[in-house]
């Protein structure tokens, strides 16, 4: 099934138009990626194990500082709220982003921006090593043929999507 709606896709959104970019999604504007983001597939990483819907939050606190505020619904029904920062590391790649969540910073970039829907109505993220992955939504919903384009375009960058999974936030109350 996973197959067909990529060979759907790639019929329906030529490549030329859109591509998935593993420095960061070109002219990318970090002011258009603030608000709310709904977690629409993920590589499901250790730190989401116990979540079965997500969804992220990004408010400017400065013109290279984010704050980002991350919700999930756990798998027992109770909800986990953990805030962190997004910094622009440099300005010349804005979607290259270090996010840190106190206790734990990683260092370094580990969050990239990869495509944005031309009117960031979604969102592309694979952090370096490929892993983790995100699929994002301002809604709720993602059509098939977007998440099956999205696909597409990232085998066609060399990223294995074969642990993505559906976190069909649909499910949650936020």
């Amino acid at each position: 099934m996973k197959a067909k709606w990529i060979l759907a896709a790639s019929l329906a959104f030529p490549t030329a138009a859109f591509a998935v970019d593993l420095s960061g999604a070109p002219g990318f504007q970090p002011e258009k990626y603030l608000g709310t983001w709904y977690q629409i597939e993920s590589t499901n990483p250790f730190f989401q194990r116990a979540c079965k819907c997500a969804k992220a939050e990004y408010d400017a606190i400065d013109a290279r500082s984010i704050k980002v505020t991350n919700t999930c619904v756990k798998d027992n029904g109770s909800i986990s709220t953990i805030e962190g920062k997004a910094l622009i590391l440099d300005e010349s790649k804005p979607a290259q982003l270090q996010v840190k969540f106190f206790p734990i910073s990683l260092g370094g970039v580990n969050y990239v921006v990869t495509e944005v829907g031309p009117n960031y109505e979604y969102a592309v993220v694979v952090s370096p090593g490929n892993s983790p992955i995100w699929i994002l939504s301002r809604s709720k919903e993602l059509p098939e043929s977007v998440i099956a384009g999205i696909h597409l375009r990232l085998v066609q960058a060399g990223v294995r999507i074969g642990d993505l999974k559906s976190t069909d936030p649909m499910q949650c109350e936020f």
